[in-house]
């Protein structure tokens, strides 16, 4: 259940009694909210922390005449659609009057839930089509509309009014319209039909059969028993049917032939109106433009006197006030040259002090560099004289390493030298006998040059004598002096190679050559053998060298 909270007039009201913009507050009097005192059960009487229910009861004293009525009618035009139902009269033009040509009248009723303390807003909205009022009440244009306010948009921030002119219905819509895309909790509704406005105050929880009621006992303005006082059986039946049944449709209905009724039956005067009106309106014509031209051209003039004379104080304003800001600017302006003074001077002292600074900070940081160069360049010749040693250890090692192994393999070639001289002595013995035998050969081959000698003076004595044979004497003869070349050259090579043998030792004198060449060969054979064996004990000697480097440069690495 809701109840009414506050109320918003705006722009609306008869001539002698508008409302241009009151709020009535009926806000924090009443009991506690009971979801509040639920949920702080201990929490003191305070609306800040406990929110308040409107005022149960208010009364509003004025006298005859002072706009209780009015203010009914509004209140109940926005829950009762419809100019049937408006309160205290039988005439259903009376709202029409309480909105003029120029107004966009708004009546806006806040309500507050008696249990959650949730609020609710409804309003409506009035305006006459372009701002004409007109005596065909089907020209004034109203729509409803509910919503949810909220911490930042409720009855205080709805836009009436933007640039200081009213806002006309469809820019109101607008405007709502915007606010609840930026707030989607607002539940904006918006109805331009009695009809689903009535559906929706239904489905929100305000039954406005219930303010009906509450229509009927403000009717007359007396008490409320006298609207269920009945004077006959068929008024209590009446008020039943129209409690139970909807009695619009048929009213309606009633409304439209009685209309049509009326209208013929007054046919003929009003045709007779008719050409009367056109008559009239076609002489006055002329006269209404130039009223309209006339009223147009004082309201011309009127705003353009407003508008000068608003230039003229508008003038005198800015020249005072341009006077004072003169005098504020010049006493700025004096009061500035002073602070550029004094902060020139000030601005001198503190160059000199910086550069004073300055020069001591560059003196200690000279000295402080000088002090760090010389324990740099200390700390850099001590660092050179380590390396340096370092550099020195590894060649002093190699040198020694190398003397070892030098060492070692003259002992091991003097040992085999003492082991091969049995062997070169025998090579020796062996060259020697190789000599001999090759001078042998030669004393053979010189005995067998003598033969062909002879052989071939018996054959020039013979080839006188045999004419018939020459040719092959001569062959002969040709062939055994190349045999005897051949003989001769070998002999000489045989002789210079045992020449040579027993000049270098191999050979002694006079030995046989062919045993000495072949006990040379076997000597031969076993210092190869010997050799190979040297070689292969040299290899292992630098793996092993090589493997101790590779663990002296492991131990500095890891060093």
């Amino acid at each position: 259940m809701y109840e009414l909270s506050r109320v918003r007039l705006f722009s609306v009201g008869p001539p002698g009694a508008r409302y241009q913009d009151v709020t009535l507050d009926l806000r924090g009097v009443g009991p506690a909210v009971q979801a509040a005192q639920q949920v702080d059960l201990f929490a003191p009487d305070d609306l800040e922390r406990v929110p308040r229910r409107p005022s149960p009861a208010s009364v509003l004293f004025l006298e005859n005449g002072g706009g209780k009525s009015v203010l009914l009618k509004l209140v109940f035009s926005v829950l009762l659609p419809g100019r049937r139902q408006v309160v205290g009269t039988t005439s259903t033009t009376v709202l029409e009057k309480f909105v003029l040509g120029e107004d966009v009248a708004h009546v806006v009723l806040e309500w507050m839930h008696t249990r959650t303390g949730q609020l609710l807003v409804t309003g409506k909205v009035s305006e006459w089509r372009g701002h004409v009022t007109s005596l065909d009440p089907e020209k004034l244009g109203n729509a409803w509309y509910s919503f949810r306010p909220g911490p930042r948009f409720g009855l205080d921030d709805l836009p009436f009014t933007a640039a200081g002119r009213r806002v006309t219905t469809s820019g109101y819509k607008d405007r709502l319209t915007a606010q609840h895309r930026e707030l989607p909790a607002l539940e904006l509704v918006w109805e331009t039909g009695p009809r689903d406005w009535t559906r929706h105050l239904a489905d929100t929880g305000l039954d406005p059969e219930l303010f009906r009621y509450q229509r009927a006992m403000n009717a007359g303005e007396g008490e409320a028993a006298e609207a269920f006082a009945f004077p006959t059986d068929e008024a209590f039946v009446d008020f039943l049917l129209r409690a139970v049944l909807d009695t619009e449709e048929p009213q309606n209905l009633a409304d439209l032939v009685s209309g049509y009724a009326t209208r013929l039956a007054q046919r003929a005067d009003l045709e007779q109106e008719r050409e009367f009106v056109d008559g009239t309106l076609a002489r006055l014509t002329p006269l209404t433009e130039a009223e309209r031209a006339a009223t147009a051209a004082r309201h011309a003039e009127a705003a353009a006197q407003d508008g000068a004379r608003a230039l003229a104080a508008a003038i005198v304003a800015r020249r005072g006030l341009e006077d004072e800001r003169l005098a504020v600017a010049v006493q700025a302006h004096d009061a500035a040259k002073e602070r550029v003074r004094a902060a020139e001077v000030r601005e001198r002292r503190l160059q000199e002090t910086t550069t004073e600074l300055r020069r001591r900070v560059a003196a200690l940081e000279l000295a402080a560099a000088q002090g760090a160069e010389a324990t740099a360049r200390g700390a850099h010749a001590e660092a050179e004289r380590h390396v340096a040693a370092w550099q020195a250890v590894e060649p002093v090692l190699r040198h020694r390493v190398a003397e070892a192994e030098a060492r070692r393999l003259r002992r091991v070639v003097d040992a085999e030298q003492e082991r091969a001289r049995p062997a070169l002595r025998a090579r020796r013995e062996a060259a020697t006998a190789l000599a001999a035998g090759l001078r042998a050969m030669a004393r053979a081959a010189d005995a067998a040059a003598e033969a062909a000698d002879e052989v071939a003076t018996a054959a020039d004595e013979l080839a006188e004598a045999a004419r018939a044979a020459e040719l092959a004497e001569v062959s002969a003869a040709a062939t055994h002096r190349a045999v005897a070349e051949q003989a001769r050259a070998e002999v000489a090579r045989i002789e210079h190679r045992t020449a040579v043998a027993v000049t270098a030792g191999h050979l002694a004198d006079g030995a046989v050559v062919a045993a000495a060449h072949a006990a040379a060969e076997q000597e031969a054979e076993a210092a190869q053998a010997e050799v190979a064996a040297l070689h292969a004990e040299l290899a292992d000697l630098r793996h092993a060298r090589r493997a101790a480097d590779e663990r002296r440069g492991g131990a500095r690495r890891v060093g």
